[in-house]
């Protein structure tokens, strides 16, 4: 049987007066529906408060968390969190943090959000610096781990400053780095489709990740198409040639490690 107003369906039993509800727009293929994020937050008894969430990646709802503490105030630390997308929808899209960030404060302040559209503003230029980083240090970490199987131990993401890569050597060449640099140019030269996805606990470990992701559930898998997987909350850039260019500024030595420091996107050109 058609279903002609999945809006409807999913938005049937609303209550206006349920602290903890928001709704908002998404897309199902190319079709937009109105779905309900729910989300209940409640003093926790435990040493380490519960996060669960379903339908939103809970990487997502811990950097929303983040903010609300530190911009509105909302000390939500001691809180058990849990966030439901209602019908079993799956949000992906950055514009969904709005609704989730509402429902978590009305659940948190025990009222219910106000009837009515809401309004927040997108910072283009902040989004598009965070947009060209976060594919730069997978991609930056294959190459070197392609060309001279130096895998990164740890990765440091800015967008108004250089991000690093940590590489397991005391000390890595110019010639390497060079080389390491014109792959990652080159592969953003050849604009590869940047997709992510979500997979299951069984499905991940067909996976050529390079780290395992750090949740058991929800998984989310950034794939440089056919170069490198990687389990990953962020916003990223459609596909490796918005990236621009990258640029590796320069090295320093920490302990047996080496910090590779460079840019990507308007900064690196």
């Amino acid at each position: 049987m058609e279903v002609t107003t999945p809006s409807g369906l999913f938005m049937a039993e609303r209550s206006l007066e349920v602290p903890g509800a928001a709704v908002i727009p998404s897309l199902e293929g190319s079709r937009p529906i109105l779905v309900e994020v729910q989300a209940l937050v409640s003093p926790s008894s435990l040493a380490q408060p519960r996060r669960q969430s379903m339908g939103v990646d809970p990487g997502r709802v811990s950097l929303l968390v983040a903010i609300l503490e530190k911009r509105v105030g909302l000390a939500m630390g001691g809180q058990d969190l849990y966030v439901n997308v209602a019908g079993g929808v799956r949000l992906t899209e950055p514009a969904a943090d709005l609704g989730v960030a509402m429902a978590l404060a009305s659940s948190f302040l025990d009222r219910p959000v106000p009837a009515g559209p809401a309004h927040a503003r997108i910072d283009r230029e902040r989004r598009l610096r965070h947009m060209q980083h976060h594919p730069a240090p997978p991609l930056l970490n294959q190459c070197f781990l392609r060309l001279f199987d130096l895998e990164t131990v740890s990765a440091n993401i800015n967008g108004y400053t250089p991000s690093t890569l940590d590489l397991p050597a005391p000390a890595v060449t110019k010639e390497q780095l060079d080389r390491a640099e014109e792959l990652a140019n080159e592969l953003i030269y050849a604009d590869l489709p940047v997709k992510a996805y979500f997979v299951s606990p069984e499905a991940v470990n067909a996976l050529p990740l390079r780290k395992q992701p750090k949740v058991k559930e929800n998984i989310r898998v950034v794939e440089i198409e056919g170069f490198d997987w990687t389990p990953c909350g962020g916003t990223h850039s459609p596909a490796t040639g918005s990236l621009g260019a990258l640029k590796i500024i320069k090295t320093e030595r920490q302990n047996e490690k080496t910090r590779v420091h460079f840019m990507a996107g308007r900064q690196a050109q």
